[in-house]
């Protein structure tokens, strides 16, 4: 049984420059024998294990090797809001974000962050009908659109906007005056959004005529 363990290691196979005690070392929840080791970690190491206790020392382990990191996630910020900064294992990698995404002045466009609001016109829409639709200028600022015409009112309607649906007609109250043009009806009143009026009488009246 082991009462501890060294670790042998040195930048080079086969070249061991330094020993550690490790000290004893527990097996974790896993079963697994674990001890920790704080090493530089743009370095690569080799290493080998050796048991002791009171009897001695064990033979050395196989070599094992801690290789460097390429790099450091923190150290791979370039400082560009506009860029996806990760580590893998070539190095830091700063991919620019899609074009449009938000950034503090602006938006991202090729991987720079510049003072502009949009790229594409759907970018502008305040999803507004009524006051037209908004462009994007060449600028990159938005445009606003022409507020839209509804036409004029008729007898029993009166022309309106829905900022969702866009121009609609709104009926007058039932029951207001209006003028149906048919000379012959009378008493014309707005119902439902159109004018109605009841039919008069046709016809000439009969009269006396005059004695010799």
């Amino acid at each position: 049984m082991a009462d501890g363990f060294f670790v042998e290691l040195g930048t080079q196979s086969g070249v061991y420059t330094t020993a550690l005690d490790l000290g004893a070392v527990d097996p974790q929840a896993d079963g697994v024998w674990r001890a920790n080791l704080v090493l530089d970690a743009f370095t690569t190491y080799h290493l080998r294990l050796i048991a002791y206790n009171a009897a001695g020392n064990s033979s050395p382990s196989e070599e094992g090797t801690a290789p460097a990191l390429i790099c450091y996630p923190a150290f791979c910020d370039d400082g560009n809001e506009c860029t996806a900064d990760a580590c893998d294992p070539d190095g830091c990698t700063n991919v620019p974000l899609a074009d449009g995404s938000g950034c503090f002045d602006g938006m991202c466009v090729a991987g720079r962050c510049e003072p502009i609001q949009c790229l594409i016109d759907s970018g502008c829409d305040d999803g507004n009908l009524c006051n037209g639709v908004e462009f994007c200028a060449a600028d990159g600022m938005c445009g606003a659109g022409l507020p839209l015409s509804c036409g004029e009112p008729t007898a029993c309607t009166a022309p309106s906007c829905d900022p969702q649906g866009g121009c609609v007609d709104v009926p007058l109250p039932d029951g207001t005056t209006c003028d149906d043009g048919d000379k012959w009806t009378k008493d014309d009143r707005c119902q439902a959004g159109a004018c109605m009026g009841s039919e008069k009488t046709r016809g000439k009246a009969l009269g006396r005529g005059k004695r010799r």
